[in-house]
């Protein structure tokens, strides 16, 4: 059985993760293994806490969130995976994310304030009765 052309009995790539719907994206790869107390459906990828793990958030998202309905942010394969969480297993659905994506940078929100503070900056220097000496 394949995803996307990568055998499942090894590590799917950095850029993989499972996702269990309204919780949390997974990223940390932990093993290959068959479905917990089914050891006839199978194998699956399986997926820890230890690593990045970003908030499910279907609104706005930002750092630390993902969207699963952005496919800019994370596209489902379809394939099913587990993550080990607190002694047991949750069953949720592997996909490729987008690391860059999953952090926006709000510059947008600061392009007034530093255009007024380097006006008012440009204008001070320009104004001022002294020289400017390097």
């Amino acid at each position: 059985m394949s995803v996307a052309g990568k055998s499942l009995a090894a590590n799917p790539g950095s850029n993989y993760g499972c996702l269990v719907w309204n919780e949390r994206l997974y990223t940390h790869y932990l093993t290959d293994a068959y479905a917990p107390n089914n050891a006839y459906w199978g194998p699956f990828h399986y997926y820890d806490e230890l690593g990045p793990s970003y908030q499910v958030d279907y609104g706005s998202s930002g750092c630390g969130k993902v969207n699963p309905s952005n496919f800019a942010q994370f596209l489902a394969t379809g394939q099913t995976c587990f993550v080990s969480v607190a002694g047991g297993y949750r069953q949720g659905v592997l996909g490729t994310y987008n690391k860059a994506a999953l952090c926006e940078l709000p510059i947008d929100d600061y392009v007034l304030p530093f255009l007024l503070l380097s006006g008012g900056l440009g204008y001070w220097l320009l104004t001022k009765k002294t020289p400017l000496t390097v």
